[in-house]
């Protein structure tokens, strides 16, 4: 569960490091449990889960427990508020 935002520091901030841009990128092309995301990475497993609880706490990631897995997906609700935020602050 992602904790409240107050405003989108907490959001921009989750994006900020560029391990969890690329855990985005592979995310988004299906879920993903950390075991087939460690294939894409080389850092250690708990450097992995540090940086998919900062993406689920921002709200960029949701996580679901089946068979004793996590599995990650991106959250379409967290990249709503980007691209918002985002328009909101595109030049006319």
């Amino acid at each position: 569960m992602s904790r409240p935002l107050k405003d989108n520091h907490d959001l921009f901030e989750g994006l900020a490091h560029p391990a969890r841009r690329r855990i985005i990128e592979v995310i988004g092309k299906g879920e993903a449990t950390p075991t087939d995301l460690q294939d894409h990475f080389d850092f250690s497993l708990p450097t992995l889960s540090h940086h998919l609880k900062i993406l689920r706490e921002t709200g960029l990631l949701t996580m679901r427990n089946r068979n004793n897995r996590r599995i990650y997906t991106v959250s379409k609700q967290g990249m709503k508020r980007i691209t918002r935020w985002l328009t909101q602050h595109t030049p006319k």
